[in-house]
């Protein structure tokens, strides 16, 4: 497992490194797609059903609805405590799964998720402080 996650980190972070088109970020949006719909899930059923392996479920800090946002351009004191909200939720709920003695034995499912995210994170603080590349043959 972890390799597949070490593996879907190191393609958003390609994804991150290339200037920004309508094609190059696509591993990228796959990712925030993929952890806002799975997080928005686990939510809803953590929530709303019954169901004993939803209940009580640490891994709703790494995915949490909050993803989502991560597709809109917001204003500046916005978009850092976004940031740092879902870095401290993912390290947070890392932290959790990954101590030893809890219920949940989430270690795979922990290094599968874990890199991705950060990954996203990494490529969102680059393109929303200024830091990415710029498309060739633009100033």
């Amino acid at each position: 497992m972890l390799a597949v996650g070490l593996l879907g980190a190191v393609l958003i972070l390609a994804s991150g490194m290339r200037p920004r088109n309508r094609w190059s970020r696509l591993p990228w949006h796959i990712g925030v797609l993929l952890a806002g719909a799975a997080g928005s899930l686990l939510l809803l059923m953590w929530l709303v059903t019954g169901h004993e392996d939803t209940w009580n479920n640490w891994m709703v800090l790494l995915l949490n609805p909050f993803w989502w946002l991560l597709w809109r351009q917001w204003r500046k004191p916005f978009r850092v405590v976004l940031f740092f909200g879902l870095l401290a939720a993912s390290l947070l709920g890392a932290l959790i799964l990954a101590w030893p003695g809890l219920i949940q034995d989430w270690a795979d499912q922990l290094a599968l998720v874990l890199p991705p995210l950060l990954a996203i994170l990494a490529v969102a603080w680059r393109d929303q402080f200024g830091l990415a590349p710029q498309r060739s043959g633009q100033a």
